[in-house]
């Protein structure tokens, strides 16, 4: 399985359960836009049934993709326990004031330009450092302030995946 968020699932699974798309391949090969791929097939897509009921929320953004077979070349990710953040900011970890946790964010990212971000075309995984800004019920919210130093991942992530998914479909 492959966790995603629902913003990058719900169009695709539109797609798929209107018969436009009836094949979906992904890889996880290091460079995103290389011309040769080890291309897995997806079985099923999922997003949240309660995606985009909330769009202000966002507590319903997520997506999986369930792989025909399984991987067993990559190691999974760990994620932390349920309060993990909380336990953070009852300790002071997060900061306060202008002592604030930077985090690493990891993606493909995207070009700020104009027209509309575009998703760098450097095969590297993007990183950039950021500053925790506060804990909401839903997120976690970062600084992406190029002029403070901050860095982000957002918009050139999801335009990653979604240009992967319909590179696959070509």
């Amino acid at each position: 399985m492959f966790l995603t968020a629902g913003h990058c699932t719900f169009s695709l699974q539109r797609s798929i359960d209107s018969g436009l798309v009836d094949q979906v391949w992904v890889s996880f090969d290091s460079d995103p836009f290389a011309a040769a791929h080890t291309w897995l097939e997806v079985e099923f897509v999922i997003t949240h049934p309660d995606f985009p009921s909330r769009p202000q929320s966002n507590w319903h953004d997520n997506g999986a993709l369930i792989l025909k077979s399984p991987i067993l070349s990559i190691v999974p990710a760990v994620l932390p326990e349920e309060g993990f953040l909380d336990q953070l900011r009852a300790d002071g970890a997060l900061g306060h004031g202008t002592n604030l946790a930077k985090f690493t964010l990891v993606g493909y990212g995207a070009s700020l330009s104009f027209p509309p971000p575009r998703p760098y075309k450097d095969n590297v995984r993007q990183f950039a450092l950021s500053e925790f800004r506060a804990l909401l019920p839903a997120w976690l919210r970062m600084s992406q302030q190029g002029r403070t130093g901050d860095g982000g991942t957002c918009y050139g992530d999801s335009l990653a995946f979604i240009q992967e998914v319909i590179a696959s479909m070509q």
